[in-house]
């Protein structure tokens, strides 16, 4: 086990979808490297929001990956 890395990582992928809505997808990897194969990354978050409403999306998913962060996550 000596040299295998644990890692804590969390992305987040918005895009703009048809007829005025934006989708978001926060993603989470956890989990410890093995001779070099990383863990799975798991959707954790799926969302769409209308460009009216970006200001609760932003909000919802800042809240979101702020609690991530605070447990140790790294923000790719």
């Amino acid at each position: 086990m000596k040299g295998n890395k644990y890692i804590k990582r969390v992305r987040v992928d918005s895009r703009q979808l048809d007829s005025g809505m934006i989708g978001t997808k926060v993603y989470v990897t956890e989990g410890e490297v093995v001779n070099g194969i990383m863990p799975v990354e798991r959707l954790v978050r799926d969302a769409t929001f209308s460009e009216d409403n970006s200001e609760v999306m932003d909000s919802a998913v800042e809240r979101l990956v702020a609690k991530y962060i605070a447990n140790g996550f790294e923000v790719l």
